[in-house]
């Protein structure tokens, strides 16, 4: 299956110390995204809004693709299958993306509202609202990240930013002399990058990180503690963790703003579901 991916190169990124606003500038901010709300009946009933932030931890082993691919499908699907008809951009920085399971649960949720829709044809259509952008070192991570704008620029009906996982390259960063010494400074480093160039655009930011991924020096550099924390409020914090390995049972706490519930996931051919 033919799948189109964004072509990521440094004449995407845009002089942002450029005080003159372009037409297409203006036009972007006018042309709102799709809304994502309920990005999914159970787990996020009235979320997200623009521009919000959602956080997944994961544990080794649960199947946080899988997690992912069914908030993708709700969001790619038009909104006759039950979706939202929006566009997606994943940062794909850690390989662990599997589009066949995107496909699987794409396929289950069409066929519970019209079959019709499950032919091939149908179905690169509907993959055609999903760009994948694959990143292989930081350098490309940050690249990436700063051609947002003009990504988002052409494709006015992206409603998500994904990036998985977002310290895909927290190790190297850290090894290379980034002065960044804790994971979490790190992680808001990253976003404050992302909303810089995504504000305008009112798009919800997602991305993932495993919960093993720690710091083993306590103490915090002169950059970490310049890090503006003022508007990078995580609206929406998942957390996925095992719970039973034998049985395919794990368990997903959510907190949505402020509201915290505890779900029980089966995953099984590709797919989880909701006990």
């Amino acid at each position: 299956m033919d799948i189109r991916q964004s072509e990521v190169n440094h004449n995407f990124i845009l002089n942002l110390s450029c005080p003159v606003e372009s037409g297409a500038q203006a036009f972007t901010r006018l042309v709102k995204p799709p809304s994502l709300i309920p990005l999914h009946q159970k787990l996020l009933p009235q979320a997200p809004k623009p521009s919000e932030v959602i956080e997944i931890s994961y544990d080794k082993d649960t199947p946080h693709n899988a997690l992912i691919s069914d908030f993708i499908s709700n969001a790619i699907l038009p909104i006759e299958l039950g979706g939202k008809n929006a566009e997606v951009v994943i940062l794909h920085t850690d390989g662990q993306f599997n589009l066949e399971t995107l496909i699987h649960c794409m396929k289950r949720k069409i066929k519970a509202v019209d079959p019709k829709y499950l032919c091939d044809v149908f179905i690169k259509r509907f993959i055609r609202n999903l760009h994948i952008v694959s990143i292989y070192d930081s350098q490309q991570m940050y690249v990436a990240i700063h051609a947002l704008e003009n990504v988002l620029a052409m494709n006015v009906n992206v409603s998500l930013v994904i990036i998985d996982s977002i310290v895909a390259f927290y190790w190297s960063d850290r090894m290379f002399g980034s002065g960044i010494l804790k994971v979490t400074t790190y992680v808001l480093k990253i976003l404050q990058m992302i909303k810089s160039v995504t504000k305008d655009h009112q798009t919800v930011i997602m991305y993932t990180k495993p919960n093993n991924t720690i710091s083993k020096q306590a103490h915090i550099s002169n950059i970490e503690e310049n890090v503006d924390k003022s508007n990078l409020k995580i609206n929406h914090k998942l957390c996925l963790r095992l719970s039973d390995e034998e049985n395919g049972c794990f368990s997903l706490c959510v907190n949505s703003y402020g509201t915290i519930n505890t779900h029980k996931l089966v995953f099984e051919n590709y797919e989880i579901y909701l006990e």
